[in-house]
C-alpha cells in the first residue's frame, strides 16, 4: 500500500520535473507562436478568398465575424434596422399609462363598479 502510494508520487514528481524542463526549455512558447502563425495566415488567406469574390464582411450580434454575399448583407442590414425600432400594437398605445383613453377606460371601470355595488347593498 505504501509503495503504491510511493510509486505515484515519484510519477508525479517524474511529470513536474518534465514540465518544467519543457518550460524553460521555450518549446511551448515556440508551439504557441507557430499556432499564431498558421491562424493569421489562415485569416489573411481567408479574408482575401472572400473579396476577391465579392463577399462582404459583417459582424454577427455574438461579435463574430462572418462573410455574406451583398445581397444576404442588405437583408441582414435591414432586419436588424427594423428589430430596433419599437413596435406598439394600437391596443397598447390604448392602455398606456400616459394617454387619456386609459383613464377613461379606468374611470368607466370603477364607475361599473360602484353601480353594481350600489345594487347589491342599497338593494
Amino acid at each position: 500500500m505504501i509503495d503504491t502510494i510511493r510509486e505515484q508520487l515519484e510519477a508525479e514528481h517524474a511529470d513536474r520535473v518534465a514540465r518544467e524542463a519543457d518550460r524553460q526549455s521555450g518549446e511551448r512558447e515556440r508551439d504557441l507562436d507557430k499556432h499564431r502563425a498558421q491562424a493569421r495566415l489562415r485569416r489573411e488567406v481567408r479574408d482575401a478568398f472572400y473579396k476577391e469574390k465579392g463577399y462582404v464582411e459583417y459582424e454577427n450580434s455574438r461579435g463574430e465575424t462572418v462573410w455574406l454575399l451583398p445581397e444576404e448583407h442588405e437583408r441582414r442590414v435591414r432586419s436588424r434596422r427594423h428589430r430596433k425600432r419599437r413596435k406598439v400594437s394600437p391596443t397598447q398605445k390604448l392602455f398606456e399609462v400616459g394617454s387619456k383613453p386609459w383613464w377613461i377606460m379606468v374611470a368607466a371601470g370603477f364607475l361599473l363598479l360602484g353601480l353594481a355595488l350600489g345594487k347589491f347593498v342599497l338593494g
